[in-house]
């Protein structure tokens, strides 16, 4: 009968032991006997790691798949180890998830994995014994910050016309991106007509989104002049920025182009007894669209409600026969209004004007703006010189000539054709 017992063979029992000490070590040794033959002994080299792949399993994301061939030759292999090194300076990392310790298979997926450029490779293993490590892969990027995207031109909420906007970025789209993992590889740009269709590079005729590619990334632009948009209205603008790690931002931009300028649509004389009211008639004056309001009063800005008073602001009412003309100027501002011909005599015998002023709530002439209606007042304050008539004026037509440096947002010029409203007095 045969018995199989365990031999040190010709290695020894202290040279075993030494090799022990030093795991893990590059080879793997066996001894054999049998009663029919000598003891005998064998040493089989561990095969060498095959260089593996690594690769983010999805853009944006902080997991990596590592797989790699199976070593083959020479003592079998029980499993991997897989280390991960910084690809920048070569630095050890400790892996994680399903990568660490012994990996029995070819592949492993390591979660949570910071941000970075790292290679991956793999050392066979058994028991204590190790092969050569492997070649380093091909470094993989991780980036799970998202980098930033801003349009700088257009506004959001700005008007334009063909002049400013041209004006703007040198008839382009531009913005900023940036990005703390890697860097910013692409940005991309679509412009959408109103809630209708995209700009597919020669007209707005895509009902899908088309993102066209932008020149620069950290400074980028998109070429596209104001002869592109076929009519007024509103516009979006949207960005889309990608860095290296695959992580992308966007921003979205609302304007508007605005070719037609204001215009008045309505006039009205308050109180509408037939005499000047000091202290309490009005003109009233109502615009088709906004005004840039600073072409109205220069210390004025912004798009909501404005005022100006004080005793700076002086209405005048020069006689001119059966049309006095009524103007308005004030200290503290350049003021851009116009004329109102009233359509009345409104002033006493030999008064050549009237003016109207005060310091005062009760006395102040004042000029305001009310942005949700668009209407402009003029409202007469204290008499200050001249004398009105005493008979008063019928219902008639009256006249407003706008002052020609009025403009809207977009910076088109009023109508400065005169206005006519029929049946007003003061």
């Amino acid at each position: 009968m045969r018995r199989a017992v365990r031999l040190l063979g010709a290695v020894g029992v202290g040279s075993l032991l030494g090799m022990a000490l030093t795991q893990p070590a590059s080879a793997a040794w066996s001894a054999t006997t049998t009663a029919s033959s000598a003891g005998r002994s064998a040493a089989a080299t561990m095969p060498s790691g095959n260089q593996p792949t690594a690769t983010v399993t999805t853009p944006a994301g902080s997991t990596v798949s590592v797989t790699w061939p199976a070593s083959i030759g020479g003592a079998p292999v029980a499993g991997y180890e897989v280390r991960s090194y910084d690809a920048t300076n070569g630095t050890p990392r400790a892996v994680g998830a399903s990568c660490v310790g012994i990996v029995a298979g070819t592949s492993c997926s390591e979660t949570d994995v910071p941000d970075g450029s790292w290679h991956y490779s793999v050392v066979p293993r058994q028991q204590g014994w190790a092969g050569a490590e492997s070649p380093l892969s091909d470094p993989v990027l991780v980036d799970s910050t998202a980098p930033t995207v801003v349009t700088t031109f257009p506004a959001a909420g700005g008007t334009y016309n063909n002049a400013s906007w041209n004006a703007g970025c040198t008839s382009s789209i531009c913005g900023t991106s940036a990005d703390v993992g890697s860097s910013v590889a692409s940005v991309s740009v679509s412009i959408r007509q109103g809630a209708g269709n995209y700009w597919n590079g020669t007209a707005f005729a895509s009902a899908t989104e088309v993102l066209l590619p932008a020149t620069g990334t950290t400074t980028w632009t998109r070429a596209f002049p104001a002869s592109n948009f076929p009519a007024e209205g509103t516009y979006t603008v949207r960005a889309v920025a990608t860095d290296l790690g695959g992580s992308t931002a966007s921003t979205s931009t609302t304007f508007t182009i605005d070719r037609t300028g204001p215009a008045p649509t309505a006039l009205t004389l308050f109180n509408a007894n037939g005499f000047v009211t000091p202290g309490t008639d009005e003109v009233r004056i109502t615009f088709s669209e906004a005004l840039k309001l600073s072409s109205v009063c220069s210390t004025w800005s912004g798009a909501g409600d404005q005022s100006l008073g004080g005793s700076g602001v002086v209405v005048t009412i020069t006689n001119s026969g059966s049309n006095d003309i009524l103007t308005v100027a004030a200290g503290a501002c350049t003021l851009h209004i116009g004329s109102v011909a009233t359509g009345g005599n409104y002033l006493g015998l030999l008064t050549s004007s009237a003016t109207f002023s005060g310091s005062t709530a009760a006395t102040e002439s004042r000029v305001t703006w009310t942005a949700a209606t668009r209407l402009l007042t003029i409202h007469l304050g204290s008499q200050t010189s001249g004398s009105l008539n005493i008979l008063g004026q019928s219902a008639a037509t009256a006249t407003y000539t706008p002052d020609a440096a009025i403009t809207d947002p977009a910076g088109n010029g009023v109508v400065t054709t005169p206005f006519n409203a029929a049946g007003q007095r003061f």
